[in-house]
């Protein structure tokens, strides 16, 4: 159980997902799915999960197909399109709550 790191902004390009992590994304153009249904849906448990926040205005279309290709899995965050450092703030809180929650037992 290490603490949440939050790493300097990278190129998608040179992002890449670690194999027994849970990798992620935030999409406001993803309706199938939400964060919690994604952690409700995994079978084991995730040695970690990365989440990658983009910039101001979202993704485009392409650097969500990109991060997809890598094995990043879209999400939404609900209904309303956040802002960037809000969305930083609450894709995590989503996910150590539901980890630490009695849900996923």
């Amino acid at each position: 159980d290490l603490p949440p790191q939050i790493l300097p902004p990278l190129e998608l390009e040179d992002i890449e997902p670690e194999g027994d992590f849970l990798n992620l994304f935030p999409f406001e153009r993803e309706r199938g799915r939400n964060l919690l249904e994604v952690l409700c849906s995994v079978k084991e448990e995730p040695k970690g999960v990365n989440i990658v926040i983009g910039p101001e205005g979202g993704f485009t279309k392409e650097e969500a197909l990109l991060l997809g290709e890598r094995g990043f899995i879209p999400t939404s965050l609900g209904p309303f399109i956040l802002r960037a450092e809000t969305a930083a703030t609450v894709a995590p809180s989503i996910v150590y709550n539901y980890l630490t929650s009695e849900i996923r037992k």
